[in-house]
């Protein structure tokens, strides 16, 4: 398993997560490189891998979409609606005065797509789509303690 560094993406989209499902960060961060690692894996040592394709779920609905973080403990997503994405981290709000118009529109367009009156970022439940070391699915939940 190796990082691909002659691919380098700024901003992660739908097609580049189903050709590599697992990135990291590249060499400047700073810039927002990301390389994926090929083949497409969670070894041991990449249980730390910061962008992993996942499916995500509300409302008895799956959304395509990424996990950031520690695959087992991520602590944000993005979610793919139509052609746009829209992310969630469970550090900021996404409530009252606070809101972002980013996010105000993201929670929106998930809720138009999803055809329900309200959603709300958090908890979600994910599954990873790929497999950890041992072959097993690895799911949970995003913002359980929100």
């Amino acid at each position: 398993m190796a990082r691909l560094d002659s691919i380098v993406r700024t901003d992660l989209t739908r097609k580049d997560l189903e050709r590599f499902p697992v990135w990291v960060w590249g060499d400047d961060q700073d810039a927002n490189q990301r390389n994926p690692i090929w083949p497409p894996k969670l070894d041991d040592d990449e249980w730390g891998a910061d962008f992993v394709a996942a499916e995500l779920f509300v409302a008895l609905q799956r959304l395509d979409g990424y996990v950031v973080g520690n695959p087992r403990r991520p602590y944000a997503y993005i979610v793919y609606i139509g052609d746009d994405s829209v992310s969630f981290n469970v550090s900021f709000r996404y409530s009252g005065d606070g809101i972002s118009e980013y996010h105000r529109k993201g929670i929106a367009a998930i809720a138009a797509a999803l055809g329900v009156a309200e959603f709300r970022p958090f908890p979600i439940a994910y599954r990873l789509k790929v497999l950890d070391p041992e072959g097993k699915v690895v799911e949970g939940v995003i913002g359980s303690n929100l």
